[in-house]
């Protein structure tokens, strides 16, 4: 009768969340296109001069992406609202296009698309704007939840403009996380999450507006647990609505990352009250996330075919197939390796000055029951570049090289964690000592 009841209760919370974010995105298609004309024309400029992949610290800001969402946002035709946020079209002018692809012709078509210039995704968007293409496609296969929120921003800035705003809200974010961290966990463990953050491109992330949604429910997120985490009565619930929330906002670029950071600090926060947390709990926390995350995505799939017919279940099965195809690259995985030797190498040096600085001790006992937790989510961000292989293999360079975050915030953690078992001991056997 229990799980009845919470499976009822989830079932409501799920459809109340359909239900508002198909309004919010009927909403954002309205907006007509002649308000955001002016700063997608400035932006495509600009994504012009920088090229699809502006290289950054050996990787690369991803205009090509940027490019694509700036396409999808004008191409939505506030007259037809319902099927400009359903099909998410690229290349669309209602008054130029004369065919329009289905996401699997698009695939057997590139041909159509692909010019011989390499920066195709920042062409395609200077091209469309000029009315010099006339074969648009459907991307239906995602809910693009990120598209209202741009297109409120794209009335009143450019790429360059929202970039910058972006980069302030992160720092704010950022400011408020570091802040409440301190506040419940102390400065090194602070620390520890800012610098894992900040060495995988956290700020350049603010300026790649394709990877802005899921940091921003990663912060968000996080700040929500670290303020409101004893008054929540159930985080099995909180860990589906992210897993909700990323699925409809996220474009597939780090969207494990939602999952493990705010069950890192629920691991932390157990470990300084109940200590009651295992791995059953962890596994259904997950468990809650993906099948928030897994509904959520297929829904799209569903009510598209229901609607119109275009047989998107077929395709999005076949590319998820596709997506966990084949293995990782050897050279990935040899880069992985050495960044994280080079990230963690550096933390842990840093951790290693402050147990010489406070003449602490590193020790191994009771290493497994005290870093077991640590240690199962770290291996989470290892089985997604290896289930997700092919992901991984075409976008490591872009972004899913940012999953390192929770690999190196995982290792930093275990060795902090050690330090601070064995000066816990130190403590306790003098405090036994002055009673004798």
């Amino acid at each position: 009768m229990k799980i009845i009841k919470k499976f009822l209760k989830y079932s409501l919370i799920w459809i109340i969340f359909f239900v508002a974010i198909n309004v919010y995105m009927f909403l954002g298609a309205l907006i007509p296109k002649n308000l955001i004309e002016k700063n997608i024309i400035d932006s495509s400029f600009i994504l012009l001069q920088q090229g699809d992949y502006r290289e950054i610290n050996n990787f690369y800001l991803d205009n090509y992406t940027d490019a694509l969402m700036l396409n999808q946002e004008y191409s939505i035709d506030s007259k037809n609202p319902v099927y400009s946020y359903m099909a998410s079209l690229k290349n669309y002018d209602p008054e130029v296009t004369e065919k329009i692809y289905t996401d699997s012709e698009y695939a057997n078509n590139l041909k159509d698309f692909k010019p011989a210039y390499v920066n195709y995704q920042v062409w395609s968007l200077s091209k469309m704007i000029d009315g010099k293409l006339d074969i648009a496609t459907e991307y239906a296969r995602y809910w693009h939840g990120w598209m209202p929120i741009y297109r409120v921003l794209l009335i009143f800035f450019n790429i360059n403009e929202m970039r910058l705003f972006f980069l302030i809200i992160f720092l704010i974010l950022l400011v408020i996380f570091m802040h409440l961290m301190k506040k419940r966990f102390g400065r090194v463990i602070s620390l520890i999450f800012a610098y894992s953050l900040i060495v995988q491109n956290y700020f350049i992330t603010a300026i790649s507006i394709s990877g802005v949604p899921c940091y921003l429910i990663i912060m968000i997120a996080s700040i929500i647990l670290l303020t409101k985490i004893d008054k929540i009565k159930e985080l099995g619930l909180f860990f589906f609505i992210i897993g909700c929330l990323t699925s409809f906002f996220d474009f597939l670029t780090v969207p494990l990352l939602t999952l493990t950071i705010p069950l890192f600090i629920c691991v932390l926060y157990d470990k300084k009250t109940e200590n009651k947390l295992n791995f059953l709990q962890l596994i259904k926390y997950c468990l809650l996330w993906g099948i928030g995350y897994g509904i959520t995505w297929a829904s799209k799939w569903i009510m598209y075919d229901l609607i119109y017919d275009k047989g998107i279940i077929e395709n999005a099965i076949k590319t998820t197939k596709y997506r966990v195809s084949n293995r990782i690259s050897y050279y990935y995985i040899f880069l992985i390796l050495i960044e994280i030797l080079k990230y963690a190498g550096v933390g842990i040096e840093l951790l290693i000055v402050k147990l010489l600085l406070q003449r602490e001790k590193i020790s191994f006992e009771n290493f497994w029951k005290e870093n077991k937790l640590f240690l199962f989510i770290t291996i989470l961000h290892f089985a997604w570049y290896i289930l997700v292989s092919e992901h991984s293999n075409q976008h490591y360079s872009i972004f899913v090289y940012k999953l390192k975050t929770g690999i190196i915030l995982g290792i930093l953690l275990i060795v902090n964690n050690m330090i601070k078992i064995q000066n816990g001991k130190d403590v306790e056997l003098k405090c036994q000592s002055q009673k004798k």
